[in-house]
C-alpha cells in the first residue's frame, strides 16, 4: 500500500477541475492508497472553494456539491492528522532552517511537519515547487503535480 500526504494545493484539484486534477484523481481512486491530510488542509480547502465561488469560477451549486463530497471523503477516505505542539515546533525549526533562502509559508511549514510525522514511506504531494523542494531536503519522497 502506498501512503500519500496531500497538501491543500493538490487537495483542491480533487474538487475543482484544473491542471493536475486527473493525476490526483487517479491516486485518490486507487484502492491501494492511504491518503493523509492535515486539519489545516480541511480549513484551507473550504477557504479555497469559497474563494473560487467569490471569483465566480464555480457556481453556488458546485460549491455546495464540492463541500458535500469533501465532507464524505473526510469521513471515509482521508486520514486527518491533527495539529499539535510537536508539529508547530517542528514547523518553526523548518522555517529557521530554510527561511533565509526560501519563502516557506507558516501553514505550509506546519503541513510539511505533519507529513514528516506520518509513516516512514510517505509520498508528499504538492503543486508548490518551493514546498516540494524543501520536502525533498527533509528526505521525503515527493510528487510535484502542476
Amino acid at each position: 500500500m502506498k501512503i500519500y500526504y496531500f497538501d491543500t494545493s493538490v487537495l483542491v484539484k480533487l474538487y475543482h477541475d484544473e491542471s493536475g486534477s486527473d493525476e490526483i484523481e487517479k491516486i485518490f481512486s486507487s484502492e491501494s492508497t492511504l491518503i493523509n491530510i492535515s486539519e489545516i488542509a480541511v480549513i484551507e480547502l473550504y477557504s479555497a472553494l469559497y474563494r473560487l465561488f467569490r471569483m465566480k469560477e464555480i457556481s453556488k451549486d458546485a460549491l455546495e456539491a464540492s463541500s458535500r463530497s469533501f465532507e464524505e471523503d473526510c469521513k471515509y477516505r482521508f486520514v486527518i492528522n491533527p495539529v499539535d505542539s510537536n508539529a508547530t515546533g517542528q514547523a518553526k525549526e523548518m522555517i529557521k532552517r530554510y527561511g533565509d533562502k526560501k519563502s516557506i509559508r507558516t501553514l505550509d511549514a506546519i503541513q510539511l511537519s505533519i507529513s514528516l510525522n506520518n509513516e516512514k514511506d510517505v509520498i508528499f504531494v504538492s503543486a508548490d515547487k518551493v514546498l516540494t523542494n524543501i520536502a525533498g531536503k527533509e528526505n521525503l519522497e515527493i510528487l510535484l503535480v502542476e
